[in-house]
């Protein structure tokens, strides 16, 4: 069956109902290991040697912690409402920074949505530093085993599948490195071939204990050519109700007026929101969302991701097409 057409919003729906009960087209059985290396695209999947896998698509915003609430609760972005790291509280009327929250241990104070996972049941295997522990913590409240390096991530893993139904191993070091050198470098392409080992023994210990296993990725990353600072546009400031919030690549615009000419000079595309309830799958969307084109980004905050080599957060194909192998 070619699944060239599936998306990861039906990838955690087959989750959800291959653990607790439904209709399934791509998964069986009732313990799910789902290993997700973050920033692995299927442009760089080839160099892995992992086969009988397919290409499937990502969400949008292509973004990790949109794709992570996407495959917790089995629902659209558009439909849980959490659009990248920046979101809008309509309830306080202000941007809330998450990933900053999380990684300084505090509490957003924002509603995130419930997860169909049940704590009990669930592990998350993730490296010691970072933020993916917190944000696992909170959106299922689920146990949290923490790795300290790769070499020890495997033990780890081992132990942490006993007597539950699903675990999820978090492998983020592509995603790092495409971050800092680009996915086209050398550097990345070496550590792509170093965390394809620990994937496929993780497979083969996922399968050994009973586990139908699922490699899956967040997003692929584009090489960056150009950072624009925007934050000193006053056109966009005296067009929009709220500062712009979402990401680099896909910044989100809550305003009366229509913006699409004020982002033509940035050489973006421009979605309204029945355009991007298209594309983020729901209702939840602002007014409008701002795509980046080409090897750009576009930055109303100025910080150390205007420093990456690589970036994601939109649609081009290198964001866009991830792999799923299902074993």
């Amino acid at each position: 069956m070619s699944l060239n057409n599936t998306s990861l919003v039906d990838v955690a729906r087959d989750v959800k109902n291959s653990l607790y009960g439904g209709e399934t087209k791509m998964l069986s059985g009732d313990k799910i290991l789902l290993i997700l290396t973050d920033g692995l695209g299927w442009n760089n999947f080839h160099e892995t040697g992992i086969q009988e896998c397919q290409k499937i698509r990502s969400v949008f915003p292509t973004i990790t912690v949109t794709v992570m609430t996407t495959l917790l609760t089995a629902k659209s972005p558009g439909d849980h409402g959490i659009l990248g790291w920046k979101v809008y509280d309509k309830r306080r009327g202000k941007v809330v920074d998450l990933l900053s929250a999380i990684r300084k241990g505090e509490n957003p104070e924002i509603e995130l949505p419930s997860s169909y996972l049940r704590g009990e049941e669930s592990t998350f295997v993730t490296p010691l530093s970072g933020s993916s522990k917190r944000l696992f913590s909170t959106l299922v409240g689920a146990e949290v085993r923490n790795y300290f390096t790769p070499y020890d991530s495997l033990s780890v893993l081992r132990r942490s599948l006993s007597g539950k139904r699903f675990v999820f191993f978090y492998i983020p070091y592509v995603d790092t490195v495409s971050h800092h050198y680009g996915p086209s470098s050398p550097e990345t392409a070496e550590t792509v071939m170093e965390v394809s080992k620990i994937v496929k023994k993780a497979m083969e210990i996922g399968k050994s204990n009973g586990f139908t296993v699922v490699l899956t990725s967040d997003h692929g990353q584009i090489d960056v050519e150009r950072n624009i600072d925007i934050s000193r546009d006053q056109e966009i400031l005296d067009k929009v109700e709220v500062p712009p919030f979402g990401d680099s690549r896909n910044l989100m615009i809550i305003s009366r007026h229509d913006v699409s000419e004020i982002f033509r000079k940035y050489d973006a595309y421009v979605f309204n929101r029945e355009m991007l309830s298209k594309y983020a799958g729901g209702i939840k969307v602002p007014d409008y969302a701002v795509v980046a084109k080409g090897r750009t980004t576009l930055n109303y905050w100025i910080d150390d991701s205007m420093e990456y080599k690589g970036n994601h957060g939109g649609i081009s194909k290198d964001e866009m097409e991830i792999p799923l192998c299902v074993v």
